[in-house]
């Protein structure tokens, strides 16, 4: 982020938000503009359950700044390979939590995921600062900001 202008303009875009799609997607894409990010959701996603097994409530993207085709790979093919979702310390994160990609595993390790060499990799993204805005047993909410390095 460059400014106060910047932080301002965004602050006013959240307050503006909720109760439209066009609001968070307005948000989104500002949010991605002032932190020079290829990538911005918000996000919410079902945890695996205490026996390892995924919840059934899956991956849902509330906004995003991917085009709607894209949107849909990664729900359908990819958000279950995310390598930053499935962590097992994203599973430690609480709500409010504030964290990066590295954190959450180790940027090498990112780079050799299938995650990462056949979706993220044309979508110029390698690093991650995301905030959990919502936690809950088996489900993880959160505002992702991805970038180059």
């Amino acid at each position: 982020m460059n400014s106060l202008q910047d932080l301002l303009r965004l602050i006013d875009c959240l307050y503006a938000a909720p109760g439209t799609a066009a609001g968070w997607d307005k948000f989104v894409e500002e949010a991605r503009q002032a932190f020079h990010a290829s990538v911005v959701h918000i996000i919410s996603h079902g945890l695996p359950s205490s026996y390892g097994h995924p919840t059934s409530t899956g991956t849902t993207l509330a906004a995003s700044t991917l085009d709607s085709e894209l949107q849909g790979a990664y729900l359908r093919d990819w958000a279950m390979l995310d390598p930053w979702l499935t962590s097992p310390a994203t599973q430690t994160l609480g709500s409010g939590a504030v964290t990066v990609g590295d954190h959450l595993l180790p940027r090498r390790s990112f780079k050799h995921s299938p995650f990462y060499n056949e979706f993220a990799c044309d979508l110029d993204v390698l690093q991650l600062l995301v905030n959990v805005t919502e936690r809950e047993p088996h489900v993880l909410s959160a505002l992702p900001i991805t970038g180059s390095h």
